[in-house]
């Protein structure tokens, strides 16, 4: 069984890596970050319509944002 490790909504991101990385090693090799300048230019259009970027999906894009490896592929 994976174990996916127990934390806060500050470590989703690094504890998804970690719980992934446990049974595919290959996996964030794969993975691109979204560069900051896209993501400060999303922000920037979402907050012109009066709304923000949740946390984690900005934790997800400085991560996983331009390639997530295929993790939200299906």
């Amino acid at each position: 069984m994976i174990e996916f490790y127990q934390g806060t909504q500050d470590s989703v991101i690094k504890r998804l890596c970690k719980t992934i990385f446990s049974f595919d090693k290959s996996w964030l090799q794969k993975c691109t970050p979204a560069p900051e300048n896209k993501i400060n230019q999303i922000n920037e259009i979402v907050a012109n319509h009066g709304y923000f970027l949740p946390k984690l999906y900005i934790d997800y894009l400085k991560v996983l944002g331009e390639n997530d490896g295929g993790l939200l592929e299906k």
